[in-house]
């Protein structure tokens, strides 16, 4: 599975070395992440640039027969990361609080960091999450990006064998769903 994380800030002409530095550096500790963990995770990780995308390009990963402790080892690194390159980004830029942003829930298939977010004004809980956490990391206060799953139907409500995950922000006595709170309906599966 190919997981493209946009940047448009950091392949863009005219970016800011900076921004690039920061961004490549969190990528590049990600890929190496995953690749130190080779034994949870078959096949060869690989990083490359697509576009304005970072590719992770991940093998048995987030697919029917996928292992779900090395899908929940994955996705807790991507997260980590997200929220590495949206904290690196908001030391940089000010940029308004997510929930008055303008931004609105709705799936996507990129993961997106706060300038690629912010700039198409719709995401989904793997990128609305971290840049919460972020958010919240970067004022002084305790946040951590936690996920849950529940197994995919097909038409006929029969179990696919794929999981589809949420993330939410865990905060000391509290949950945060970001994603309910810019819009996703109780259509997607999920509950508190």
């Amino acid at each position: 599975m190919d997981i493209r994380i946009q940047l448009p800030h950091v392949y863009s002409p005219g970016s800011d070395p900076a921004d690039c530095a920061a961004a490549t550096s969190v990528i590049h500790d990600i890929a190496r992440t995953l690749k130190l963990r080779r034994g949870c995770f078959p096949g060869r990780p690989c990083y490359f640039r697509d576009g304005t995308c970072a590719v992770l390009s991940l093998d048995n990963v987030f697919e029917a027969d996928s292992a779900p402790l090395r899908n929940s080892q994955v996705l807790t690194v991507l997260l980590d990361g997200m929220i590495r390159l949206n904290r690196a980004y908001l030391k940089r830029h000010a940029v308004p609080p997510l929930y008055e942003s303008g931004v609105t829930y709705q799936r996507t298939s990129d993961w997106l960091p706060i300038p690629a977010l912010y700039g198409c004004k719709f995401g989904d809980c793997k990128s609305l999450g971290p840049a919460r956490a972020a958010e919240l990391l970067e004022q002084g206060q305790s946040a951590r990006p936690v996920h849950r799953w529940h197994p995919r139907k097909d038409e006929n409500g029969n179990d696919t064998g794929i999981r589809d995950y949420h993330v939410l922000i865990m905060r000391p006595g509290a949950w945060e769903c970001p994603s309910r709170q810019l819009g996703m309906g109780a259509n997607d599966g999920f509950r508190r």
